[in-house]
């Protein structure tokens, strides 16, 4: 799992490029300390800039999936054996996610659209009498991969636009072939699945995605490098935390299979069900 604790960005442009004044924005990160992300980013950008003068043709963008992730660390979650169990870090939209490289979760989305936004079915209760809805049913893929594994522990959870799986009765190796093959076998999302590999963790969203509280995006991007990046952010941050609350982003419903939960997915358990408010049935999914 490679997510930097500090990262810093560069900027410049070349007057070489036929198209005319070239703006370019390179990151740099580091473990270590900030002056080693900004020295990494500085050598990457004038490495580009050269590039660019030679008459060489531009590098393609890099991939999501090839790069370290980008994004503010908030809170490290540590084994008894002082290991990193989980980072929480904040993702480009805002939303708070726990990234582990032992404890598997997997997403699925429901083949049909999405329901309504929250804020639409809010509004439904002081208009007019809507027809109960059926409760929505796991997945038959999911169903007969518990039948055939009795002994694993499978916690699912209902999210706004699917079912959420997390494994409880061992730990998983992201990078592994058995990994994506169970991810595959549940009918998990084919570029969570990639990403899982490359990044070497796997991903839960722990906050609701701020457009489903009635929130925009932050137009703030990490690292923030100016005092007014940071006010901005924090302003954003505010209202977000004050929407997000009347949300929950997860509901459990079940557990199949065993009951049976190894050490490090007990502390994941406890820090997922906590902060996505995963047993407050009474709260909109967003």
């Amino acid at each position: 799992m490679e997510i930097p604790q500090y990262w810093a960005s560069a900027e410049d442009e070349v007057n070489e490029s036929p198209k005319g004044p070239l703006p370019l924005k390179c990151f740099g990160w580091s473990d270590e300390n900030l002056t080693q992300a900004r020295s990494r980013a500085s050598e990457t950008l004038q490495r580009l800039m050269d590039r660019i003068r030679s008459g060489a043709p531009l590098p393609e963008k890099y991939l999501y999936a090839s790069r370290p992730i980008r994004e503010e660390i908030l809170e490290t979650m540590t084994h008894t054996d002082g290991g990193t169990l989980a980072l929480i870090t904040r993702n480009g939209y805002g939303a708070a996610v726990l990234n582990t490289p032992k404890v598997m979760f997997a997403d699925i989305d429901d083949p049909t659209p999405p329901p309504e936004s929250p804020f639409k079915q809010l509004l439904s209760l002081f208009t007019k009498t809507q027809p109960a809805k059926a409760e929505p049913q796991l997945p038959a893929l999911v169903t007969s991969f518990a039948a055939s594994h009795p002994d694993w522990s499978i916690r699912c959870y209902r999210t706004f636009a699917g079912w959420r799986l997390l494994m409880t009765h061992e730990t998983f190796e992201p990078t592994s072939p058995e990994s994506r093959e169970i991810l595959q076998a549940l009918g998990s999302d084919p570029q969570y699945i990639d990403l899982t590999r490359a990044q070497e963790c796997f991903r839960a969203r722990l906050t609701p995605k701020p457009w489903r509280c009635g929130v925009e995006r932050p137009n703030r991007s990490f690292p923030r490098e100016t005092p007014a990046a940071e006010n901005a952010h924090m302003k954003w941050l505010t209202g977000y935390e004050r929407a997000s609350s009347k949300f929950a982003t997860c509901r459990y419903v079940q557990t199949l299979g065993s009951t049976t939960q190894c050490p490090e997915a007990q502390l994941v358990v406890l820090w997922h069900d906590r902060i996505t408010r995963a047993s407050e049935s009474a709260l909109m999914l967003a």
